[in-house]
């Protein structure tokens, strides 16, 4: 039976900790902190930070999940000397949104439709 590897671009990820990806809906992005050996960091994927990744997941049966569009954000503290700790994202950090703060379509308390613009055609 094979072993679980885990690469992001490549790389292979440390398995010191939990390597995992979780598929959310919603406008906040998934992160993650993943560990890689210093002398990998340094030479393969310090020079990367901010630029979309891709994550290969290959499991002991040997089915491999590929996940695009995974950016590394910054360092973290990592657990051991030799190690680099990053945190990681998928593309809804780079996002722009604003927040509203407004409730729309709250029917009155008697069940009539409250209309908050008027129409052009009907001139009501």
């Amino acid at each position: 039976m094979a072993k679980s590897i885990a690469t992001l671009d490549g790389v292979p990820l440390s398995g010191v900790g939990a390597i995992a990806w979780t598929f959310q809906t919603g406008f906040a992005p998934f992160t993650a902190v993943w560990n890689v050996h210093n002398t990998q960091w340094e030479r393969q994927l310090k020079s990367k930070i901010g630029q979309p990744l891709t994550l290969r997941i290959r499991d002991q049966r040997g089915t491999e999940t590929r996940v695009q569009d995974v950016y590394i954000l910054h360092v973290v503290p990592s657990d051991g000397p030799k190690r680099t700790a990053f945190l990681v994202a998928d593309r809804r950090w780079k996002w722009t949104y604003s927040l509203v703060s407004r409730d729309y379509n709250i029917p009155r308390k008697d069940r009539r439709p409250r209309r908050v613009w008027r129409s052009p055609d009907t001139g009501a």
